[in-house]
This record gives C-alpha cells, sequence and structure tokens, in this order.
C-alpha cells in the first residue's frame, strides 16, 4: 500500500525547534521579522528610523521621529505575558505539530506552568488560528452537511430540537478532480433558511456549487449568489454516498481529533474556536513543517486578547458566524481571502460590564461542571462521539455516546 505522501510528511523536529528559537534572543528576533518583515515602522507616524531601549526584559522600539514607544508584543496575542517568548512559541510548536489538537492539561506539563496559564495561552492561540480562518472562502464544488455537538438528555427532547445540542455547518472545497482542499466549520444559530443565507454569504464565493443533502434549509445558499444541487439520501450509508465523500471523512477526522484530545470541554461557548482550530489544521496540513511559522503570523496579526475577552467566548462566536457577510456576486481573490475581511479579530462588544473579576484565577467552585458531548453528522447517522475542552477534566460519569439518526 502507498505511504500518504500528507500523512507521512516528517514536519519539524524538536531538535530543529529548539536549534531556531532555544533561546530568548532567537524568539525576540523571529516575533520582530514577522510583525515587520520589511524592518521598522512606527505605528504613529510610519517613520522606519528607530532606536532599541533595553529598559525591561523585553526590548522597547523607540521612533527617532515622533518618539513614540512600542513594545514588541504590543497589538499582538502576545500583550500583556508575563510568560517568556520561549514558552509561547513551545506552546505554538506544540499545537500546530499536534495532528489531533492538543488539551490544555498536556500543554500546562509540557510547559510548566499553572493549568489556568496553561488553558488562557491554549485559547489565545485557538482564537489566532480561528481568526484567521475567516479570511477564506470556499470556491468551486462545495460539499457541506448539517452536524452537532452534543447528544440528546435523560428524558430531554430528542433529535435536532435538543437542548444539550449545538448545530453547525461542516463544508469543504474540493479541486477539478475531486480532492478536498479547504474546510469550514461554523456553529450556527438553528438550521434554518435564514441562517444559512447568513453563513454562505459570509463562507462561499458567488458562482461555487452547493451539493447537499434534501435538507430544506440548504437551498438559501442560492442567496449568495451558488447553485445549489442536493441529493436524496433515501436511506442509504455514508459510504454508499460519494457525493459527501469528503464532507463525512472530515467530520470523522473532527471525531477523532476531539474524542482523542480532550476530555470535556463548554461547547456551548467555545466551539467556534475549537472547530476554528480543526479547521486552521485541516487546511494547513500539505505542509507541517512551515505551520508553526504560519501560526506565528496569525497570533502577531490577531488583536490581543485579554482574559475577560476570551471569556466572552459565547457572545463573540455569535458575531463571527453572524455579524459579516458578502454581497452576492463578490468574487473572491484567487487565494481564496475575503477582500473585504480584517486581519485582526472581532473585539468584544461595547459596554460589556463582566460579573466578576475575569483576571482572577478560577476557583473550583466558580467553575461550571461540563456536560459530556458528542458530534453527529446528519448523513452519517451514527458518527456521534464525546469530547471535551475547558472543561478538559475529568467528569464523574463516564462520557455519554449516542448512536443513530438525529
Amino acid at each position: 500500500m502507498a505511504m500518504n505522501r500528507v500523512q507521512f510528511q516528517p514536519g519539524l523536529s524538536m531538535a530543529e525547534f529548539f536549534a531556531q528559537f532555544g533561546t530568548e534572543t532567537q524568539c525576540e528576533s523571529a516575533l520582530a521579522a514577522t510583525r515587520w518583515p520589511d524592518g521598522f515602522r512606527c505605528s504613529r507616524c510610519n517613520a522606519s528610523a528607530h532606536c532599541i531601549l533595553r529598559a525591561s526584559s523585553r526590548p522597547l522600539f523607540q521612533c527617532n521621529a515622533c518618539r513614540h514607544q512600542t513594545s514588541l508584543i504590543a497589538g499582538t496575542v502576545f500583550q500583556g505575558t508575563k510568560l517568556s517568548l520561549r514558552r509561547w512559541f513551545m506552546a505554538i510548536y506544540l499545537i500546530s505539530q499536534a495532528k489531533t489538537g492538543l488539551s490544555a492539561l498536556a500543554l500546562m506539563r509540557h510547559l510548566g506552568v499553572s493549568y489556568p496559564t496553561a488553558w488562557l495561552v491554549h485559547h489565545k492561540l485557538m482564537e489566532a488560528m480561528a481568526a484567521r480562518e475567516e479570511c477564506y472562502v470556499l470556491e468551486g464544488q462545495v460539499q457541506i452537511d448539517d452536524a452537532y455537538l452534543g447528544g440528546e438528555r435523560n428524558g430531554g427532547t430528542a433529535g435536532r430540537g435538543s437542548e444539550n445540542k449545538l448545530p453547525f455547518i461542516a463544508a469543504v472545497s474540493l479541486t477539478d478532480d475531486g480532492r478536498p482542499v479547504r474546510a469550514k466549520l461554523t456553529p450556527v444559530a438553528t438550521f434554518s433558511s435564514e441562517a444559512v443565507a447568513r453563513w454562505a454569504k459570509s463562507n462561499l464565493a458567488a458562482g461555487c456549487t452547493v451539493h447537499s443533502d434534501g435538507l430544506g434549509c440548504f437551498r438559501a445558499v442560492t442567496a449568495a449568489g451558488c447553485r445549489h444541487e442536493p441529493v436524496t439520501i433515501a436511506g442509504r450509508k455514508p459510504k454508499e454516498l460519494p457525493e459527501f465523500q469528503w464532507v463525512n471523512t472530515v467530520l470523522g477526522n473532527l471525531k477523532t481529533s476531539l474524542s482523542g484530545c480532550y476530555h470535556a470541554f463548554a461547547f456551548r461557548k467555545y466551539a467556534a474556536r475549537y472547530l476554528g482550530a480543526f479547521a486552521y489544521r485541516f487546511n494547513r496540513r500539505f505542509n507541517l513543517k512551515t505551520l508553526h511559522q504560519r501560526l506565528l503570523v496569525a497570533a502577531v496579526h490577531c488583536a490581543p486578547q485579554p482574559q475577560r475577552v476570551i471569556r466572552m467566548a459565547e457572545e463573540r462566536s455569535c458575531s463571527r458566524s453572524f455579524g459579516r457577510s458578502r454581497t452576492p456576486g463578490t468574487p473572491a481573490s484567487s487565494s481564496r481571502r475575503r477582500a473585504s475581511a480584517p486581519q485582526t479579530s472581532v473585539a468584544h462588544p461595547t459596554g460589556y460590564t463582566p460579573a466578576k473579576a475575569f483576571g482572577q484565577r478560577p476557583k473550583c467552585r466558580d467553575v461550571q461542571p461540563m456536560c459530556p458531548v458528542s458530534v453527529a453528522a446528519h448523513v452519517s447517522g451514527s458518527t456521534l462521539f464525546n469530547s471535551c475542552g475547558y472543561g478538559e477534566r475529568p467528569t464523574r460519569a463516564p462520557p455519554m455516546v449516542i448512536l443513530g439518526r438525529s
């Protein structure tokens, strides 16, 4: 049997990583080169002449023209951190090279930090990954399917109306010869025509052909200028549906990733972040050796993410899913990036007053118990599994697995 070149690529070894980023000075130089690839530019006057001050542990860049000072980490996802850049770069390396992802508990042990610190680092980097994925749209031949995070509770509502299920849309774009290129996994409020139309305007390029099952709401992709070709399932099994081979494969990989990495996570609050991080790694799977550098670029271009903003994921995921849309007929660029999409993540809503002091470390009594969750693809029927995240801590009851069509 022939070896899969993508699956068996060498990636970046740990020895090579430490040779490139083994010291704080090497990490500072790499961060400066990533932030200013053409040399330093003042954020206030755009002048290039500058001097470097070493008054603190990290260098300060002072503009010679306007005397404005900026830190190396200011305006990036690293802003405000007390961790060394060596630990941040190690987290970037571990998260980018792990095919199935990395839990905050495992990251804590690798970095030698506390769990709240590892959790915050993990979510900041996942936010940078999810924000970067917003810049791209799918084009050409696209397979889409409805899927869910969660499962029925005892005595609760069964099927799509379950109060413990979070719907999301899984979509995969294909090449002309039918090979997968990019994937998008986007939480939606519900599977309605309005929600699908908003999703299509933000995530699909006008003129693409969308293949879906017979779920009625998927007809709304035509609102984004897309062609819709529904396929009647008629009780067939996933292996008998070549029209959905790759979207079912992506959902199967997602199942393996979440169930093998996390014990529990608050999927209703952080689903967009975990799904976005999975899609980020999948879409850059062809060159694993440079994936850490691309994640560093995403972290540099991501807006600062203080803890209070990270905790507001529930509100921010709604604005991410439904806040922006493209005018039908507007073509995507050749690199499949949204021309109008900003390179930074969505800012938190103004006027928000947190009920607790988010800067404090969470105590055990402040952490709500996490529910075991599962992911189900509607077409695959029994593609259900358990997974978990902040959370990522043991629960008394074993994970719940629900089989059958939802």
